[in-house]
């Protein structure tokens, strides 16, 4: 490695070019009535998968933030437990303050985490607060089934608010199925945030003359014959840049 090399500008010549530029997750401090960034022991739902890893900060233990002597707000092993976790789908997909997409792999990551919760502290209480339940693909919806066998509550409604209560977390919303409003009470709240289209999609896209759509995506050029082509011979398309899907 050169430490003093200095930046400089390269021109190539490629037989082809394959943009796969990806996806971002949907920045959870935008939908404010959730309370991300304002409340410690809210969290993204990545911010969860890494709390769950053995490599994490806590090395796989699920615990809340506690204040080290610094005064900062951190996840340690040594951190307080949670007894109940609400895990919110659709946070900035399907929405018409955000993106009114659906982002395909939220639902059945957020069944997964649920999942682990249960696994890691069966005697939590853990709920799933959802719109419509998409469970489309191949195992899914038994995967979804056996979610509910494993004593998830499962909750079918628009979650409204979250604030804090009695230094724990109030959830505000709905539940369709019993028509009624609720008010929940937990120690952790998880927010399923969904697939956006990378902010510098639009540069590339004028840089290479491609189409995108009006959220960003890059938009191929026939869905069913020609799912990869950009209607530009020698560029073509891979995974998310051209909208949400799963792994």
């Amino acid at each position: 490695i050169n430490l003093d090399e200095k930046d400089e500008e390269i021109e190539i010549q490629v037989g082809h070019i394959v943009v796969a530029t990806g996806f971002k997750p949907f920045d959870a401090e935008k939908a404010e009535n959730y309370g991300y960034g304002t409340y410690d022991n809210v969290l993204t739902s990545l911010e969860l998968e890494r709390l769950i890893n053995a490599s994490g900060p806590t090395g796989g233990k699920i615990t809340l933030r506690s204040v080290d002597k610094k005064g900062n707000k951190i996840f340690t092993a040594e951190g307080n437990v949670p007894k109940s976790a609400a895990i919110i789908h659709c946070v900035g997909s399907r929405d018409e303050n955000h993106n009114k997409y659906c982002s395909k792999v939220c639902c059945m990551y957020s069944l997964k985490l649920a999942h682990l919760i249960k696994e890691k502290l069966p005697d939590a209480d853990v709920s799933e607060y959802y719109i419509d339940m998409r469970a489309f693909g191949k195992g899914y919806e038994e995967f979804y089934n056996r979610i509910k066998g494993e004593g998830i509550h499962i909750i079918r409604g628009k979650t409204a608010k979250v604030e804090k209560y009695n230094g724990s977390l109030k959830i505000r919303g709905e539940n369709i199925l019993e028509n009624k409003l609720i008010e929940d009470e937990v120690d952790m709240v998880v927010l399923s945030v969904g697939l956006e289209a990378r902010s510098n999609s639009s540069q590339l896209a004028e840089m290479l003359n491609l189409n995108i759509s009006k959220e960003g995506w890059f938009k191929e050029s026939n869905q069913l014959i020609d799912p990869t082509g950009s209607g530009i011979p020698g560029i073509t398309f891979a995974g998310t840049c051209q909208g949400p899907k799963d792994i």
